[in-house]
């Protein structure tokens, strides 16, 4: 018996530290695909809960939507609400359908439009198909017709054509789905954009290439998927203490050879909440630019599909938000004067938003000084609406203000 004790206590001691082990593992995987940003963090956080179920405390601290979005779409792929059963932040799916009808409560009194992400997931995820179009079919009295659109437009960038081909036969949609690819019209890549922006400065202004500074953004093509997600990030004020509810969402897209940014919105609140300010969502540059004395100019080409979208450009704080109104189906570049010579901004940090729904397009963003030392303008912001489909260098622009 004694020949044998040293290995069975060596066996005993091995499997009472399994399991501290395989949690501290996992702990390690869920706090550096945390720190990556990775979707793999969300797993690695829901494996370490299993074998020490009190960190979920720690980890709804520092990461809360990874590990509530996986909870959620772990029970709901498993189909066992009883995973949701003591979960606290399960309110914030209350418009969730896949949830809801997880749950026995799926009815027509929610806002099915207020698309979170596990929604948003599932909904580009051909696996899940079928169940979306029973629980669609339960619900499509309480959806519109410009949602169920959207829906088709939605599911068509994400690839799932299958279920966006249901959508627009199912429900008779047209005009869908909105496919960027096959516009024939494009604002030109970045180089022609640049010019087009110096021509219609000169037009306007007699300002020339020599009186510009240098390029204070990067990426601004949005050609690089890598350079522009450590440069620019999707800002999403919606749907928290601050900000009524709102569903957004943004990524790369196509047109002819030239990546873009597309934003979709799919609901907002119509009326603001008290103490809350309006849902929103875009793109924006990742780090405040210090402003210093002079003039500035920041210029963009956006994309309305729906008319509806309420695009608006935000550079820095105290500066007017614009909102320039174009149409829909055109490219339009818009360009913008900024009079800091006082030094009222302290600084800038371009972001391209919209307020509403639909699919607003994104393309060579650029921001740069005016270095002309005997160049003035008084305030406000002088704002210029180019057609891009003018093939430069010959057009300038119209002064909108």
């Amino acid at each position: 018996m004694k020949k044998y004790l040293k290995w069975i206590l060596a066996a005993f001691v091995l499997i009472v530290s399994i399991k501290p082990v395989l949690f501290t593992w996992n702990f390690i995987r869920a706090s550096y695909y945390t720190q990556a940003q990775s979707s793999d963090a969300g797993e690695a956080m829901y494996d370490a809960m299993k074998y020490k179920p009190s960190v979920y405390k720690v980890f709804n601290k520092y990461s809360a939507k990874g590990i509530e979005n996986y909870i959620v779409k772990k029970a709901i792929l498993d189909s066992d609400p009883s995973r949701l059963k003591s979960f606290p932040p399960l309110y914030k799916f209350n418009h969730n359908f896949y949830v809801q009808s997880l749950l026995g409560h799926i009815d027509t009194a929610r806002k099915w439009e207020l698309l979170d992400d596990v929604s948003l997931d599932f909904l580009s995820t051909p696996s899940m198909n079928e169940y979306t179009k029973q629980i669609l079919g339960k619900i499509s009295t309480g959806l519109s017709i410009p949602f169920l659109t959207n829906l088709a437009d939605y599911t068509w960038w994400k690839g799932n054509k299958t279920l966006s081909r249901y959508l627009i036969s199912t429900y008779s949609l047209t005009g869908t789905p909105f496919e960027t690819d096959t516009l024939n019209t494009h604002p030109m890549n970045f180089q022609t954009s640049r010019m087009v922006v110096n021509e219609i400065l000169k037009k306007n202004t007699g300002l020339v290439a020599n009186d510009f500074g240098d390029e204070l953004l990067r990426c601004g093509d949005f050609e690089d998927p890598k350079c522009v997600e450590m440069k620019w990030f999707f800002s999403l004020m919606a749907s928290t203490k601050e900000f009524a509810p709102g569903s957004f969402t943004m990524g790369a897209d196509k047109v002819g050879k030239n990546n873009v940014i597309r934003l979709m919105g799919f609901y907002f609140s119509s009326s603001i909440e008290k103490k809350k300010s309006r849902s929103r969502g875009g793109i924006r540059w990742i780090k405040s630019i210090p402003a210093e004395n002079g003039y500035y100019v920041f210029s963009c080409d956006i994309f309305l599909h729906t008319g509806s979208e309420s695009p608006s450009i935000w550079l820095a704080p105290g500066l007017h938000e614009e909102r320039p109104g174009v149409e829909r189906g055109q490219w339009k570049k818009i360009t913008i004067m900024v009079n800091n010579s006082s030094n009222k901004y302290p600084y800038f940090q371009p972001l391209v938003r919209m307020w509403g729904t639909g699919t607003l397009l994104v393309d060579n963003a650029v921001f740069f000084k005016i270095i002309k030392p005997d160049f003035a303008f008084e305030e406000p912001p002088r704002v210029f609406i180019d057609d891009c489909l003018s093939q430069l260098p010959k057009r300038g622009g119209n002064v909108t203000r």
